[in-house]
């Protein structure tokens, strides 16, 4: 799936661009996240409310 960030407030990821999602997890009380591959390279869980589904 690939989804365009939403936010700009976040040190590693860029508001407008498509990011893949390589997983969709399901955490605290069924919140939502998305494990990214973000700009400084690693993988991690984002909030899913930062995004919106452009693909898939």
């Amino acid at each position: 799936m690939k989804v365009k960030c939403v936010v700009d407030d976040r040190e590693n990821l860029t508001a407008g661009k498509i990011y893949e999602v390589t997983e969709c997890k399901t955490v605290l009380a069924n919140k939502i996240m998305y494990r990214i591959k973000d700009d400084a390279g690693g993988e991690y869980l984002y909030d899913k409310e930062n995004f919106e589904i452009v693909e898939g």
